[in-house]
């Protein structure tokens, strides 16, 4: 089946401008532009980037937070081997030169151990933002080459400012703890938590938990705070977390 025919649409938020080609996931660029789509994401990345940061977007799809960070300023790492969400991502990299001049793509699947990853998603063909490592059962599945943080740090190069997005359907639980060599710099992580991707996967409610201390416990330099109304507040004490859990540096 050909690709369908594109659909260049220019997406406004706060003061920040892109063009994507809405021919795949319309009703979510849709979702994006109204403000609609995790306002408090974009508003984190529009305050606390800018030239001089370096934004690791682990999890990137087809680029919504990628493109507004680079159209803040920032230079951009869009970590996604989704094979389908790929061929967007670029798309849409390619309909904005002057911002995909700040973004480098690292197409691996990140991973504690690296080498190659199951990988997939169990709904459709891919390309839908669900791909994960953990599924126990897969729609689709690929076999892919898969880097471990201190590859993907390697990559990035060293920053003295940086901000980190983790939103990878569950590989949370196991990249976390290793992501130390990720953090050298980071100011900010803000890290989506998937315990249903982990419920579905098969995973006791006590693996759920250990799994959940580990990931806390490789953060435990940063402040956690969860979204309260326009802003932010500390995280509550649950050993299970759920939803955006933003971690700011401690001290200077």
């Amino acid at each position: 089946m050909s690709d369908p025919a594109p659909v260049p649409r220019r997406i406004e938020r706060l003061g920040r401008g892109f063009t994507v080609d809405a021919a795949r996931e319309g009703a979510f660029w849709e979702r994006f532009a109204s403000g609609a789509w995790e306002p408090e994401t974009l508003a984190l990345l529009a305050e606390r980037t800018g030239p001089g940061v370096q934004f690791i977007d682990i999890g990137a799809w087809i680029g919504p937070t990628s493109l507004f960070a680079a159209a803040c300023g920032v230079e951009v790492v869009a970590v996604e081997a989704d094979p389908v969400a790929l061929v967007w991502l670029r798309r849409n990299l390619a309909l904005n030169p002057a911002l995909a001049a700040r973004v480098r793509v690292f197409d691996r699947v990140l991973t504690a151990e690296g080498g190659a990853a199951r990988f997939g998603t169990n709904r459709g063909r891919g390309g839908n933002s669900m791909s994960s490592t953990l599924h126990a059962e897969m729609a689709t599945e690929w076999t892919l080459p898969a880097a471990t943080p201190a590859e993907l740090a390697a990559f990035a190069g060293p920053a003295a400012r940086r901000f980190v997005k983790l939103d990878i359907e569950g590989g949370e639980y196991a990249v976390a703890p290793a992501l130390g060599p990720v953090l050298a710099g980071a100011e900010a992580v803000l890290v989506s938590w998937h315990p249903k991707v982990a419920r579905a996967a098969g995973r006791s409610e006590a693996r759920i938990a250990a799994d959940s201390a580990a990931c806390l416990g490789a953060l435990g330099a940063f402040r956690a705070l969860v979204p309260q109304g326009e802003g932010w507040a500390p995280a509550p004490p649950d050993p299970v977390p759920t939803g955006d859990w933003l971690f700011l540096r401690e001290g200077p």
